[in-house]
């Protein structure tokens, strides 16, 4: 069987969703690799036209959140012209017709205005024609569903979102995220401080939100035992810093996604937090978090 992927990203999600499973089956000799850069792709598909045929001819294509209907109408006709009885399979992981005003990703995916209370006035969260283009995320919000009713099949995360996503496609397989554990090991740390106790958060601005659930129970801990080290990893408030004692606190940054395993290994966390705030988006999240932090064998891993 001949697989031909699309990309969308180098972001953790192309890694878990793509990359883990392609390498997982190179691994096993159960596929081959052959790779079209994008740069080349005009060149190969009219000077090179036979070259290109072979290399495209497959039999699934995989589109990792590519929300493209021409793509789409482009692929069908080339399955069409070459012969083919291919299908066309997306890969969707989040929930972008529910994200939250307080997410940054609202700039992308936001269709209305938002106006909050802030010092006793009403002021603009979100305006129209300031931070957000309010017609233009109409137009790829109804570009995404119409690229997701396209396709042959759609693959997703958990029974949430497959039902959500079915408004638009029917045929909706859940595949749960997954780590290669070869990937996720222990490290033999030698503290400092025997009596540290590291209890580690990691998130995206996304997650704000959550973060913002457990922000004060954790300078709460901090000052009751001053032995306990807080540990945020991706993002975290400019204040943040500020909530805890010197030396109670480290703020790690997101690495390649590939020497992720390594990074949170090299923490070497005794508590992990994984606080999800109950709300239409959060409900259609994954549990990669918990699944990381187990592979890792973190005593205590607790979602609030």
């Amino acid at each position: 069987m001949k697989v031909c992927i699309f990309r969308a990203s180098d972001g953790a999600c192309d890694y878990y969703r793509t990359l883990i499973p392609m390498h997982t089956a190179l691994a096993k000799k159960e596929i081959q690799l052959r790779e079209l850069w994008i740069s080349n792709l005009l060149v190969s598909m009219t000077t090179e036209k036979k070259k290109f045929v072979d290399a495209m001819s497959s039999d699934i294509y995989f589109l990792q959140r590519v929300n493209s209907s021409l793509l789409i109408e482009k692929l069908r006709s080339f399955i069409k012209e070459a012969n083919l009885n291919s299908k066309l399979v997306m890969d969707y992981d989040d929930d972008i017709f529910h994200v939250s005003p307080l997410s940054n990703h609202y700039v992308d995916y936001g269709t209305e205005e938002i106006k909050i209370l802030n010092n006793g006035q009403i002021v603009h969260e979100w305006k129209d024609g300031e931070n957000i283009n309010i017609e233009q995320n109409i137009k790829r919000i109804e570009e995404i569903k119409k690229s997701i009713s396209m396709v042959d099949m759609i693959t997703t995360t958990n029974d949430h979102l497959a039902r959500i996503l079915g408004e638009y496609n029917p045929n909706v397989k859940v595949l749960p995220n997954c780590v290669d554990f070869s990937s996720w090991n222990n490290l033999d740390i030698r503290r400092k401080d025997p009596n540290e106790i590291r209890i580690c958060w990691q998130g995206g601005h996304s997650h704000w939100e959550d973060l913002h659930l457990i922000r004060n129970s954790l300078i709460e801990i901090a000052r009751r035992y001053e032995n306990v080290k807080i540990l945020m990893v991706g993002y975290m408030p400019h204040s943040m810093e500020k909530d805890f004692k010197p030396g109670q606190f480290e703020f790690h940054p997101w690495v390649e996604t590939s020497a992720h395993p390594y990074h949170m290994a090299s923490l070497d966390a005794d508590i992990a937090i994984i606080p999800v705030k109950d709300s239409i988006f959060n409900r259609s999240k994954s549990i990669i978090k918990w699944v990381e932090f187990s592979a890792l064998e973190v005593q205590k891993t607790r979602p609030i």
